[in-house]
């Protein structure tokens, strides 16, 4: 599935471990940038949905107080409904 291919495994926006204390601002603050940010190196397959999920988190953040993270599932399923858009777009318009 192309979606699959613009997140694969490993390809999470962010990598969470045991080790970071997502209670400590300043690892939170971490998580933030990595979602905002693709890794430097690697093909960047979410585009826009990177931002729009930085934005949300942000404001998740403000208004909350909360770290708001889409699920790897919730990625996927938007990202397979954009390529069916792309698509959609590229066959000939009858009319």
């Amino acid at each position: 599935c192309a979606a699959e291919q613009d997140s694969p495994p490993g390809g999470e926006l962010v990598h969470l471990s045991d080790d970071r204390n997502l209670l400590n601002p300043a690892i939170v603050n971490i998580v933030m940038q990595e979602i905002r940010n693709a890794k430097a190196g690697r093909r960047d397959g979410l585009g826009i949905f990177r931002e729009i999920f930085y934005q949300w988190a942000l404001s998740m953040q403000k208004k909350f107080n909360l770290l708001v993270l889409p699920h790897h599932t919730q990625v996927i399923c938007l990202l397979a409904f954009k390529h069916f858009l792309d698509a959609m777009g590229q066959q000939p318009q009858n009319g």
